[in-house]
């Protein structure tokens, strides 16, 4: 799966918030249209959070222990299948900051931030 042209600048952002959060994971959740088949659908969506989940890791030097990569296919629409428009929105990656002890352990230097609780969702 790549990248939207744009996406980078809402990347860029998210990774703003999430890079030195000693203690959260970052859950990646792909997400897809109707359009395929379900097994089709549940693989581009996996595909499309590892996309996002390699870019933060080359762009933020960010450790695979921070990541939680998910693929739910259309199983999880944010709108109607029966428009391109809902299915342009169903398309999409949702990045969640989840609290847990032990994820994303980072150097005592990067500690000293305030993790703050951050969620989005970007259409690729």
């Amino acid at each position: 799966a790549e990248l939207k042209p744009g996406s980078t600048k809402v990347l860029i952002n998210a990774l703003v918030n999430i890079k030195a959060q000693s203690g959260w994971l970052i859950v990646i959740a792909g997400h897809t249209d109707v359009t395929g088949s379900p097994e089709h659908n549940l693989e581009l969506s996996r595909a499309r959070a590892a996309s996002v989940r390699d870019w933060m890791q080359r762009m933020g030097d960010i450790s695979d222990s921070c990541f939680a990569v998910q693929g739910f296919g259309a199983s999880q629409p944010v709108a109607s299948n029966d428009t391109e428009a809902g299915r342009a929105a169903n398309r999409r990656v949702d990045i969640r900051l989840v609290p847990e002890v032990g994820a994303c352990v980072l150097p005592t230097a990067a500690l000293d931030r305030n993790p703050l609780s951050h969620s989005a969702a970007f259409n690729f």
